[in-house]
């Protein structure tokens, strides 16, 4: 327990390193379908997230944190009600009609994106602690904390608990039903069915496609050993249970069940819908790829602003690939269990449109698993035999000491590049600022007092940062001449790749990051976020000679 304590504190301290990435810039295009509704539900003190791309469980598991982010902003005296609190710019039009869609991959208030991205990591970690429950059921002790270790430094799994997104949560609800199902695959009252139902529901009232979740329990039920007949109670307390969960996390569906179908099953579609073939052959080889390459993701264009990463890694890849065949021979009941929802989960997100890294994270936990127990096979049938039995007479303890070293080597070697990869990814996460903040920053050390310092409307400020420099700050639409700025006085003009001053000598050239080669409002779409834009200082003199 020790062990694993220390496991799980350096899987929140790793997580907690980049948590404040990018603010008070949103740079996950997903982030606002989150946020913003549960900041919503918070302003007109209802329940109701008035959007249902995802479930609502996450969104009402926010809604505290959110309350208190509030209150504690309210008494400090920097919101002075709850409609204070703006997640729409300010500054872009509020018409309906594309191209002016409000913006609002902002809020005036970032510590709500704080304060919900730590949740995420609190779902990631104890995501962590079900990895060794896992591995101890399907194995032992041992291979439950390295399959701990393992998840802990995922890269993967370390990106997206730096988010406020519905796929960390979704895999603690999945991991936590699996656990739950080993009982039915064991032999299992109907207390183990109920939970285990309840917790796929809650699975699935989280993400939709932790659906999947079932598919198991149907395979854990058939293999129930202890199983008389075909146990019709059982699964009825299964599927009630499941969809009692479901309801706790989506009390809307009894209200508007054909809607939420329809939103659900139209989204579907467009995502992929079933998976055939051909899409299988698509997508399959782009999803493993991301097990052990670092990818920015997306197809055909990269996924929003997504910092390149590889899930797993490949010494651990190769490993868990031989844990699942140690698991199959061992315990085919158990891999065909786990299998049952590895399998129809991996074919339902590789026969996607769009390639997305996040869709492959529920099935780290597993990989982890299966790596730990690959090692573990590796050392009790091989290593540990071969050293100690190399070992002269009279050497045991010797020998012994030495194998426990081998041991620790060998974990270290496991470990090592996922380890490094992570620590690595979270750096860049931790000095990862929009160039936005860089060139605010640019201006608060170089402008003087009084100075007249122009940005550009385009490149949507965040305006408390503005207010608090020391210089007289002007706003200038992208088509202003030089003329312009002589004639208001301004010396300093802050400008996009727009701006009708973007060849003019610049004094900064502040660049985005060479991996960000799509995503942004690069074609002038106000309905998608600016993420890290190009941005040149001119000093106004200098340009017009």
């Amino acid at each position: 327990m020790l062990l694993l304590a220390c496991i799980v504190l350096a899987a929140v301290v790793v997580r907690l390193i980049g948590v404040r990435r990018g603010l008070p810039y949103i740079h996950e295009w997903d982030e606002p379908y989150v946020v913003t509704y549960v900041v919503g539900m918070m302003q007109r003190g209802d329940l109701d997230p008035k959007a249902f791309s995802y479930p609502s469980l996450y969104f009402y598991i926010l809604l505290p944190v959110v309350y208190l982010c509030y209150g504690y902003l309210h008494l400090r005296g920097e919101a002075a009600s709850r409609w204070a609190i703006e997640v729409v710019h300010p500054q872009t039009p509020l018409s309906h009609l594309p191209p002016a869609l409000p913006y609002w991959w902002y809020i005036n208030q970032p510590a709500f994106y704080l304060w919900s991205r730590v949740v995420t990591v609190a779902f990631a970690a104890a995501t962590v602690i079900l990895a060794y429950r896992l591995g101890r059921a399907v194995q032992d002790r041992a291979t439950g904390l390295l399959a701990a270790a393992l998840l802990a430094v995922a890269p993967g799994f370390i990106y997206y608990a730096d988010t406020v997104r519905v796929d960390v949560p979704m895999t603690f609800f999945v991991c936590a039903a699996i656990v739950a199902g080993m009982r039915i695959l064991r032999g299992g009252s109907r207390r183990d069915y109920a939970v285990a139902g309840a917790l796929a529901g809650l699975a699935m009232s989280t993400k939709q496609a932790a659906f999947v979740v079932l598919i198991a329990f149907v395979v854990a039920h058939a293999l129930n050993s202890r199983r008389r007949g075909p146990a019709l109670g059982e699964v009825a307390v299964l599927g009630g249970a499941a969809a009692a969960g479901f309801v706790i996390g989506t009390p809307r569906v009894l209200a508007t069940p054909r809607y939420l179908i329809d939103v659900w099953v139209s989204e579907g579609r467009a995502y992929g819908g079933v998976p055939t073939l051909a899409s299988l052959k698509a997508g399959a080889a782009q999803n493993l790829l991301y097990f052990i390459h670092p990818m920015q993701g997306g197809s055909p264009n990269p996924e929003w602003y997504v910092t390149p990463h590889a899930a797993f890694g490949l010494i651990p890849a190769l490993a868990a690939l031989l844990g699942a065949g140690v698991v199959t021979a061992r315990q085919p009941r158990v891999a065909a269990y786990l299998g049952g929802f590895i399998v129809p989960y991996f074919c339902l997100m590789a026969a996607q449109h769009n390639f997305f890294l996040r869709s492959m994270i529920p099935l780290l936990p597993f990989a982890a698993v299966f790596a730990a127990a690959g090692a573990a096979w590796v050392w009790s049938t091989w290593l540990s035999r071969w050293w100690r039995g190399s070992a002269p007479a009279g050497m045991s303890a010797t020998a012994s000491r030495a194998a426990t070293v081998v041991a620790v080597i060998g974990i270290a070697v496991l470990l090592a590049e996922p380890a490094t990869r992570a620590l690595q990814l979270a750096w860049a996460l931790r000095h990862e600022e929009d160039t936005r903040t860089e060139a605010v920053a640019w201006v608060a050390r170089h402008a003087r007092p009084g100075e007249v310092v122009a940005f550009d409307t385009d490149l949507r400020w965040y305006l408390p940062d503005l207010w608090s420099l020391p210089c007289d700050v002007r706003y200038a639409t992208p088509d202003r001449g030089l003329s312009w700025y002589q004639r208001q006085g301004i010396t300093i003009a802050v400008v996009g790749d727009r701006n009708r001053l973007r060849d003019a000598p610049a004094i900064a050239d502040i660049r985005r990051p060479a991996y960000l080669d799509g995503g942004g409002d690069e074609d002038g779409n106000d309905d998608a976020p600016l993420v890290s834009p190009r941005i040149r200082i001119v000093a106004i003199s200098a340009a017009a000679h």
